[in-house]
């Protein structure tokens, strides 16, 4: 399985040291040694486009010799060794931000697109709401399972229900008043 949970800034997870615990399920599974957590690893750009070519083939930025989509693509290569391939996205199937990820996505097998398929960053469906799509599937003896999630994108307090806020403006206290709405809502 792999997870793209884009816009995740580790500089605001507890895993990798913040100092308010942003992560505690994900920190109870690395003291279960169910998690293990790589410190050293730099993502290849700050947006999405690049990341995902990168992730998804063996394109490399000012790799001249060849266009990004003729490199071997991570779902073809596992329809390959005899997996099935699923992508299930928490995001658009079209729009400027959402081309690559989708052109990806059709080299699936199933491919689930959750909710709106127009809204962008702006969606309200829930990165969570996928789990009732995963629980759906109709998986084979080997399974390789692309989530796509809205993750940290913009409008932060759009992406988990509101019952599930745990850190309020009041928390801090040490920001500017203009960034503890933020800042509370991405954590």
């Amino acid at each position: 399985m792999l997870i793209l949970g884009e816009s995740f800034s580790k500089y605001h997870s507890s895993l990798y040291g913040y100092h308010k615990d942003t992560n505690p399920r994900l920190g109870q599974l690395e003291k279960d040694s169910l998690l293990c957590v790589l410190d050293h690893v730099i993502s290849p750009d700050t947006h999405t486009i690049p990341c995902i070519k990168a992730i998804m083939s063996l394109h490399q930025d000012g790799d001249d010799a060849c266009q990004w989509y003729e490199h071997p693509a991570l779902p073809r290569m596992m329809s390959e060794l005899g997996y099935k391939t699923f992508w299930v996205s928490n995001q658009s199937p079209s729009g400027i931000s959402d081309n690559v990820a989708a052109a990806y996505s059709k080299l699936c097998d199933s491919v689930i697109w959750n909710g709106s398929k127009v809204k962008g960053a702006y969606k309200a469906e829930k990165d969570g709401e996928l789990l009732d799509v995963l629980h759906k599937l109709e998986l084979s003896s080997r399974n390789f399972i692309i989530i796509h999630l809205m993750g940290s994108h913009v409008s932060y307090d759009l992406r988990y229900p509101k019952e599930w806020s745990v850190f309020s403006e009041d928390d801090y206290s040490e920001l500017l008043e203009s960034q503890r709405k933020v800042v509370s809502s991405y954590d």
